[in-house]
């Protein structure tokens, strides 16, 4: 059995040992794109997010007043998008700015500074034909430095005035959420009448006019990746639709992830980038990143 059964499992693996060899020879005959100068890059793939996310909290707790914007709204820099009730912040700027853009405090005190003045020259001249004693000019002279003192009092007061105003101006700000950046609103957690917790955030905002793509790249690949290198991003909106924009390499990190990708790859390092959107495309969707350092 043994020698009849020998030249048969031979003959299998002499076939098997061909096949091998067959196949291993149509590989080598084939084009490796890493291998070849100028072959096209290597690309990798992940989903776009807003290069900013906001969520906004107002600083002050107090009852909502109004609600300014909803969901899917497009905003601009500064545009408020919601006001709590600030009745009595309000009262209070409008309290200061009457008193702080009212001269008639200071006016007082410079006219009643110019009368001591005038009198003091007119008792001076006095003096020379002895109508005025000496003990009755000094009494002079100490009113008119008073009351000299008294406008240098008065204008102080008004420049605080002035700085009570801005600080009541600038707390009643407070009182308004505004947006940060342009963008489009995507929740609204509050309606008018409510009191949000502490810290709540009440609107969330993204800005998509740049969209942020990270991923992981192998440790030997990531070494020729700087900052700056520029990328192209490919978009698939729908199976006839494709979209692409041009992005730079905006960080790499300076950690390597060991447990990350495969063990050939020797762990991995997250690289960004990012691509200015004029075409306004949607953050959220799969996209194909292919670069070149340099």
């Amino acid at each position: 059995m043994i020698r009849t059964g020998a030249p048969l499992m031979s003959a299998r693996f002499a076939f098997v040992f061909l096949a091998m060899s067959l196949v291993a020879g149509w590989v080598s005959l084939q084009p490796s794109a890493l291998a070849q100068p100028g072959a096209p890059s290597d690309t990798y793939q992940s989903v776009t997010r807003p290069v900013h996310v906001y969520r906004l909290a107002p600083p002050v707790n107090e009852l909502v007043g109004a609600v300014l914007v909803r969901p899917g709204d497009v905003v601009q820099t500064g545009q408020p998008l919601i006001r709590l009730r600030d009745g009595e912040a309000r009262l209070q700027v409008e309290l200061l700015e009457l008193r702080a853009k009212s001269s008639l405090r200071v006016e007082a005190a410079k006219a009643a500074w110019d009368v001591s003045v005038l009198e003091e020259q007119e008792s001076r001249a006095a003096m020379e034909d002895d109508a005025v004693l000496a003990p009755e000019m000094r009494r002079i002279e100490l009113r008119t430095e008073r009351d000299r003192l008294a406008y240098e009092l008065a204008k102080q007061e008004r420049r605080e005035l002035e700085l009570q105003l801005a600080r009541a101006r600038e707390s009643l700000s407070r009182y308004t959420v505004t947006s940060p950046a342009s963008g489009t609103v995507i929740a609204v957690s509050v309606e008018a009448g409510e009191l949000p917790g502490s810290g709540e955030a009440l609107v969330e905002l993204v800005d998509t006019s740049s969209l942020r793509i990270e991923f992981g790249v192998p440790t030997e690949r990531s070494v020729s990746i700087d900052a700056g290198d520029s990328a192209t991003i490919t978009v698939r909106m729908t199976d006839d639709r494709v979209e692409t924009l041009e992005g730079l390499v905006s960080f790499v990190s300076p950690i390597v992830d060991i447990a990350a990708g495969s063990r050939a790859e020797r762990g991995q390092r997250l690289v960004e980038v990012i691509a200015p959107n004029p075409l306004g495309l949607p953050a959220g969707t799969i996209a194909t990143v292919r670069f070149r350092p340099g």
